[in-house]
């Protein structure tokens, strides 16, 4: 997927197309994790949509739960979806930074082998 340590760094505009697709990448992980979320709200605790949709925001994004679940399958689903939102949370932070950390460290490549060259 990315140019190896023998090929030149890309082109801005490729680097600026990279970036927007790993964006789309995460848009989408964001809105079916927020799928997920409203559907476990909606079905172990009987919450409206829009409700199950604020729950789901604020676990997902670092806020925390709003309410105490009043079911035991509402908390199981609760334990289990809030080791999966902080987890979610790194997954996405990695997905955005990854294609800067490479360029950096892959121009850092190139600075390296050019101080070499004789």
């Amino acid at each position: 997927m990315y140019e190896s340590r023998l090929e030149p760094l890309i082109s801005r505009r490729a680097f600026i197309w990279r970036m927007f697709q790993h964006l789309f990448t995460v848009l989408l992980l964001t809105g079916l994790s927020l799928l997920l979320g409203m559907l476990g709200y909606w079905h172990f605790e009987g919450h409206s949509w829009s409700l199950a949709f604020m729950h789901t925001s604020f676990l997902l994004f670092g806020f925390g739960h709003l309410t105490q679940p009043q079911s035991v399958p509402g908390q199981i689903f609760l334990g289990f979806y809030g080791f999966y939102a902080s987890l979610f949370f790194i997954v996405i932070t990695a997905i955005l930074l990854t294609p800067v950390a490479h360029r950096l460290l892959h121009a850092f490549h190139i600075d390296d082998s050019a101080d070499k060259a004789p």
